[in-house]
């Protein structure tokens, strides 16, 4: 799922304002530090975040322009 190690990258400041920006946080945050492995499916994060489908593929969509995620077909 990521393109590159976290620590390379940086993540623009938000404030949470909106449950799915609170939501991009908590993802955020996990990946960055460590609680969230390399390589994960959608249905992991949906369920380990209680997101529906469509509102994280928008969090993961806005993590692959930010250049510190990347989606991979099947895995």
């Amino acid at each position: 799922f990521l393109k590159t190690p976290p620590a390379s990258r940086r993540i623009l400041p938000l404030a949470a304002s909106s449950e799915p920006d609170s939501r991009y946080l908590r993802i955020a945050d996990d990946r960055l530090a460590g609680r969230i492995e390399g390589h994960v499916t959608e249905a992991a994060l949906m369920r380990r975040y209680d997101v529906p489908r469509r509102e994280l593929q928008r969090i993961v969509h806005r993590m692959e322009r930010e250049g510190w995620m990347e989606r991979k077909a099947g895995a």
